[in-house]
């Protein structure tokens, strides 16, 4: 089997999302996806991963083709548009031996560990629900839905006004109030994990955690940059409430310090992110040895979804999975073949084999769609 042409997919309404195709000469066509910024990474795979290695290969040697990829790239830094491109690559090539074995992902991984994925939903604005002003009326929905676990992010506000630097007693009152709302309406019901998009500086963050404490809040997440990891330790232990990290981190090699000096109690990475499948799956399983649970980043395009939830099946240290309700009403009709299949606060297992999804014909069909085409 080799590799025959590499597509890229772009779509007006959702020009976030970068779709891959992989052809290959034995009929298996492999999906993968990055977002957002996509123009760096499809310029990569147009210009250097797919013309200048990927054509004409074996699409089955996915260990081979990720290090070949890593090392063209890391003498002048990997850590940005070349780990998303090949994330997505390595997506594609999963999909490929999915396909041709006639077998899931998660079972070439290793099998299911379970036959169900619990979930939480990030909260992002849903019918007429936002955190920010009925987040008590949003947690009776989720439970009410059969999801027990909810993530908000109301301190991002004052961050932007003071570049992460200064929080008033007033504010910081202000922005817990969301918090107090749940914890009024369904009591510890609902597990509640409180995002900080890295927008704060030390000082801030260790007030903003301690003021969660009382809240029994599920974690913190990305507080600050990922870039010191001596203010990381510093409030890892001014806080008891565990922290979680990050999604900004690519690689094994970025999760190792943080697992190593104990920074993190769980640890989350994004498949489409970090280095795909193959570097999520070692990411999880290096938090196995560190005694961390994962809770994969699941907050961006259709083919996320079913990436991770293939990981999140065979990984045994899984404690949940990231979803968002406001996302997955935006494509799973008009643009994937199979939607992923969530019930009880539970998602299903993709079926079939691969990655258990794949681009509509309908979809592929249309006129506006922006298509690059390398190789035949």
């Amino acid at each position: 089997m080799k590799i025959t042409k590499i597509e890229t997919i772009q779509a007006p309404e959702h020009s976030s999302l970068l779709w891959v195709r992989i052809h290959t000469d034995e009929g298996p066509i492999g999906l993968g996806e990055t977002y957002p910024l996509v123009e760096p990474v499809k310029a990569l795979i147009d210009q250097v991963f797919g013309p200048g290695y990927l054509l004409g290969k074996d699409p089955l040697r996915i260990e081979a083709h990720w290090r070949a990829m890593f090392d063209r790239c890391n003498y002048a830094g990997w850590s940005g548009a070349e780990m998303r491109a090949i994330s997505a690559i390595d997506l594609a090539l999963w999909d490929i031996l999915g396909q041709q074995t006639g077998q899931p992902i998660y079972q070439l991984l290793g099998g299911k560990c379970r036959d169900q994925i619990r979930i939480y939903n990030t909260c992002g604005p849903y019918q007429h629900f936002d955190f920010l002003k009925n987040a008590d009326e949003y947690a009776q929905y989720l439970l009410d839905t059969g999801i027990q676990a909810m993530k908000i992010w109301p301190f991002d506000g004052y961050a932007r006004e003071s570049h992460g630097h200064y929080l008033s007693p007033g504010e910081l009152k202000k922005a817990l109030e969301p918090v107090r709302k749940v914890r009024k309406a369904v009591g510890d019901a609902m597990d509640l994990a409180i995002e900080f998009h890295g927008h704060w500086s030390l000082n801030c963050a260790v007030r903003i955690a301690q003021a969660l404490e009382e809240y029994e809040v599920m974690w913190l997440e990305d507080m600050m940059q990922p870039d010191n990891l001596d203010a990381y330790e510093h409030l890892s232990k001014a806080t008891r409430l565990p922290l979680i990290l990050s999604e900004r981190l690519l690689t094994r090699y970025q999760f190792l310090p943080v697992m190593q000096r104990g920074i993190a109690r769980i640890v989350n990475p994004d498949v489409e992110w970090c280095g795909g499948i193959s570097e999520g799956k070692k990411i999880a399983t290096m938090a196995e040895a560190y005694q961390l649970p994962v809770a994969f980043h699941n907050y961006g395009g259709p083919i996320l979804n079913f990436a991770s939830a293939h990981v999140a099946a065979s990984t045994p240290n899984m404690m949940m999975l990231e979803t968002g309700r406001n996302l997955l009403a935006n494509w799973e009709d008009a643009v994937i073949t199979r939607p992923v299949v969530i019930e009880d606060g539970r998602m299903t297992l993709p079926e079939g084999p691969g990655m258990g999804t794949a681009l509509r014909e309908d979809f592929l069909k249309r006129d506006d769609l922006v298509v690059g085409t390398i190789g035949r």
